[in-house]
């Protein structure tokens, strides 16, 4: 009798981290495509997804490109064969990190104590994409604290 109960209650929490991840995961999705056609990337993410293996939450998802869904992909996924390590540029790569970065701070409830840190923001970027960045960065400042920027590249500084 306690081992059922104390499986029903294990499926109920189950259940409330599933659809409470679910909300979070689109809300984080919504926001990253967002930035990514304000960025002008040609890609989006789609199909998020998480998953409880080995005891671990994570969480995936895949880039659609001209309507094309494209696995993420591994180390032991074959180079031809479509996947994030083979279909996206440098700047692209580059570019949906910064998107991750400035979703994970725009949904931080506590941004407004933060010192936020970019490292090389504009690596491997186009004129258009660095525009835009600079002004994400500004925008930072303006909900932020402190912004510290490190960069390379000296006419941005």
């Amino acid at each position: 009798m306690e081992k059922k109960a104390f499986e029903d209650r294990k499926a109920d929490v189950r259940a409330k981290l599933d659809e409470h991840t679910q909300k979070v995961i689109g809300r984080y999705e919504n926001t990253i495509n967002t930035l990514l056609d304000d960025f002008q990337a040609g890609f989006r993410i789609t199909g998020t997804k998480h998953d409880y293996r080995g005891g671990v939450p994570t969480s995936s998802f895949q880039i659609l490109i001209n309507n094309t869904p494209v696995d993420l992909g591994d180390g032991t996924t074959a180079l031809d064969k479509p996947s994030f390590r083979n279909t996206l540029s440098s700047g692209d790569k580059s570019t949906l990190a910064l998107a991750f970065f400035l979703a994970e701070l725009e949904h931080d409830p506590d941004k407004a104590d933060k010192i936020v840190v970019f490292d090389d923001p504009f690596n491997s970027q186009d004129a258009f994409r660095k525009d835009h960045t600079v002004a994400k960065i500004k925008k930072c400042g303006e909900c932020c604290p402190q912004v510290v920027v490190l960069s390379h590249d000296q006419s941005f500084l």
